[in-house]
């Protein structure tokens, strides 16, 4: 036995070889095997990491004016190792497969376990072997279509450090759409990385939990755009009725307002305690949260101030497009209102979602607005507004004629 270790540490490949041919104890045999599938491990990482090096290298040679064109290195000693490991697992069938499938669970070595694995001929089953193997392939969607059975590995590599990873197999569980899913998911939504948080927020849309909401909720509070229009999202495929109240908030601005005054307060700037005063004082009734902030921002003298709101308008209008065409496609008539209000918005990319919100809604409330947004200045605000009076229908009829008559009667 302690010969065999002095050979694994040695990465004596050959002598290896002869011992699982020609040892007769089982266990050396067996402490032989386990040496072989480290060593090849090991070469496996070792030649990945030559490989990026060598390709980066030949593209620097090639952007090099006057240099010859770079010849791929000849194999070294390390490549024949490696080679010879997976020509000696190969030939041992069955027998090293137990020991590669548990090094699919190492974050550290899944990635060369299943290409070992593939190079020795195995072939995933449906089964949580095979769940890991795809996921270290890289393999999303055919992860995803082993459905329920890929949760628990999926979970597992879930708490592992690295962000992609992370990433990776939020969108998977979204795919699957398994209730077991959420709290783990939940769990990221206070991740470090921004893209791990946006990644769980759309897993939870599509599994559609209502139970989500509140968490939901904290997200439009996000200090990333990108985090905040995915729960805006989020909240539309869920379209409960506490859904429906944040989408309202959203528009309104509610949210986006209590995270300026967030970021506001750690500043020291003039700028930033006159624009927080401002803020301070807003409610519901009054002026549109964006108009307030479009007034500041023209007073803004602070460069950075200048930046926060900028970036926040600029956000902010993407969020309320995305609130406008979820309160739309879930229908509930509380979103009315709000979306009437969205009609007189400075921003054309905020009216014609609007309109075309409330023709899906096809409430009456919304006729005599609609019809006021025809003589709208931007054409595509005026098409929406007619799709939508279409869509209302007979009660949308007489009001629009009437409207007509009165115009056609200015005219002359």
């Amino acid at each position: 036995m302690k010969r065999v270790e002095e050979m694994k540490s040695q990465r004596d490949v050959q002598a290896l070889i002869e011992v699982l041919g020609h040892a007769k104890d089982e266990q050396v045999r067996q402490a032989a095997l386990e040496a072989l599938i480290e060593i090849a491990l090991s070469l496996a990482a070792e030649k990945e990491a030559r490989e990026i090096e060598d390709f980066f290298q030949r593209l620097l040679q090639a952007g090099t004016p006057g240099e010859a064109s770079p010849q791929t290195p000849p194999e070294d000693e390390n490549a024949a190792r490696y080679q010879a490991a997976i020509q000696a697992l190969g030939s041992m069938g069955a027998m090293v497969i137990p020991q590669l499938l548990s090094a699919l669970k190492n974050p550290q070595k899944r990635r060369y376990a299943a290409q070992i694995l593939e190079q020795i001929g195995w072939q995933p089953g449906l089964d949580e072997n095979g769940a890991l193997y795809w996921i270290a392939k890289g393999e999303r969607d055919r992860c995803a279509a082993l459905g329920g059975i890929a949760i628990a590995p999926l979970l597992l590599v879930l708490q592992e450090q690295d962000n992609e990873t992370r990433r990776a197999v939020a969108h998977v569980l979204g795919q699957i759409g398994d209730a077991r899913a959420v709290e783990p998911l939940l769990a990221l939504l206070v991740d470090q990385d921004a893209k791990v948080r946006q990644a769980a927020i759309e897993a939870i849309g599509r599994i559609g939990d209502p139970h989500t909401v509140e968490a939901l909720e904290l997200a439009l509070q996000d200090r990333e755009g990108s985090v905040r229009l995915a729960a805006t999202r989020a909240l539309g495929q869920i379209g409960s009725p506490r859904a429906v109240e944040a989408l309202i908030a959203t528009l309104q601005g509610r949210f986006a307002h209590r995270l300026l005054l967030e970021e506001l307060d750690k500043m020291k700037s003039e700028d930033a305690h006159q624009i927080a005063a401002l803020l301070s004082s807003w409610d519901e009734n009054s002026a549109p949260v964006h108009l307030l902030l479009q007034q500041a921002l023209k007073a803004a003298s602070h460069p950075f101030v200048v930046y926060l709101l900028t970036t926040i308008l600029t956000e902010w209008k993407n969020e309320r497009a995305s609130a406008i065409e979820a309160l739309g496609r879930i229908g509930d008539s509380r979103a009315v209102e709000p979306l009437i209000a969205a009609l007189k918005d400075e921003d054309v990319n905020v009216r014609w979602p609007a309109a075309r919100a409330l023709g899906e809604i096809k409430d009456t409330r919304a006729i005599k607005p609609l019809i006021a947004a025809l003589k709208d200045a931007e054409w595509i605000v005026r098409e929406a507004a007619a799709e939508a009076l279409i869509k209302i229908g007979a009660p949308a009829v007489e009001p629009l004629i009437a409207a007509l008559t009165e115009a056609t009667v200015v005219c002359r």
